[in-house]
């Protein structure tokens, strides 16, 4: 599932971590004015992430977080109940939720 998910905080280079490839990789988010932004496609699962924002670790305090049991802080990303929801019918509730993670949907059969 395709997933944009973006940085509104500032910085002037931003990358991002995470346990889709078990931390493996940094990966840098593209500059749109002042707010940043990747697009992963991801399978359906929780996902733990972080940014990396002109060389220090960070996170998005606007969106979903946990402490771990060492005091790191990170964002999630629940795609296990986006596809449920999805499911059921309630996947506005989620776009209200998740507000600066957001599925990249083809509307009306449109080449992407």
């Amino acid at each position: 599932m395709p997933m944009v998910i973006r940085w509104i905080h500032g910085g002037t280079e931003v990358g991002i971590e995470g346990s889709w490839d078990n931390w493996g990789t940094r990966e840098l988010l593209e500059c749109s004015g002042s707010d940043f932004f990747i697009v992963k496609v991801l399978t359906a699962g929780v996902y733990h992430y972080r940014f990396v924002v002109d060389g220090r670790w960070t996170y998005a305090s606007d969106l979903p977080h946990e402490l771990d049991d060492i005091g790191n802080v990170f964002n999630i990303l629940d795609l296990k109940m986006s596809v449920s929801l999805k499911i059921t019918g309630m996947l506005p509730m989620v776009c209200h939720f998740v507000t600066r993670i957001v599925p990249i949907v083809n509307v009306g059969g449109l080449s992407e």
